[in-house]
Parts: C-alpha cells; sequence; structure tokens
C-alpha cells in the first residue's frame, strides 16, 4: 500500500508525540520517500549494472576497431613508403654497379 503525503504527514506528527521531533526526523529519513514499489531491487541493480556493462563494452570495442583501422591504414602506407624507397635503392644500386664494372673495364684497358 502506497503512502500519501497526507498520510506520511500524519504518521510524522503522531511519532513526534510518542518519540519527539528528533526521532520522528530520523524515522522519516529512515523512510523511502515514495511507495516500495518504486524501490529498487538487488535484481533491478543488476540488471542496470549488465547495461552498463554491456554499453560500455560496445563502445570500446567500436573504438578498439576505429583505433585498429587507423592503424592498418598507417601501416599501408609505411609499407608503401618501404617498397617506393626499395625500388629507389635497387635502381641506384644497378647504376652503381654498371658504373663500377665499366670503371672496371676502363682500368683493365688502361692497363693492357
Amino acid at each position: 500500500m502506497a503512502l500519501s503525503e497526507r498520510d506520511r504527514h500524519a504518521r510524522y506528527e503522531a511519532a513526534r508525540r510518542e518519540l519527539g521531533e528528533p526521532a520522528a526526523d530520523t524515522l522519516m529519513e529512515l523512510l523511502p520517500p515514495v511507495g516500495w514499489a518504486d524501490v529498487a531491487t538487488k535484481t533491478d541493480v543488476d540488471a542496470g549494472l549488465n547495461a552498463l556493462y554491456n554499453r560500455i563494452e560496445a563502445l570500446v570495442y567500436r573504438e578498439l576497431l576505429r583505433e585498429v583501422g587507423g592503424l592498418h591504414a598507417e601501416i599501408g602506407s609505411i609499407r608503401d613508403e618501404i617498397q617506393r624507397q626499395t625500388r629507389t635503392i635497387l635502381v641506384s644500386m644497378v647504376g652503381i654497379l654498371a658504373s663500377a664494372a665499366g670503371l672496371a673495364l676502363g682500368i683493365a684497358q688502361l692497363s693492357i
């Protein structure tokens, strides 16, 4: 049975007459301000915590996917840069080797 504010006030006045004002105030502070149907149970709290956990987990998962996607793109650009540099080095090495071979042949021709 839910108490109306009038009923709560009547009970407060009765407690104040019997127990005194400080004790009646304390008693009223300990009672819920609404009916017991509005008080959360352990099951309600557990369900709320589970829902909150699931929302946090989903947010963390989305953020993790976003970060992994960013890392994937960054690694792809690094890989492309390494391939460009590798080609540059190989072309340079072929040129250097060809020059060295030509130089060696020229020196060999001079010494004959």
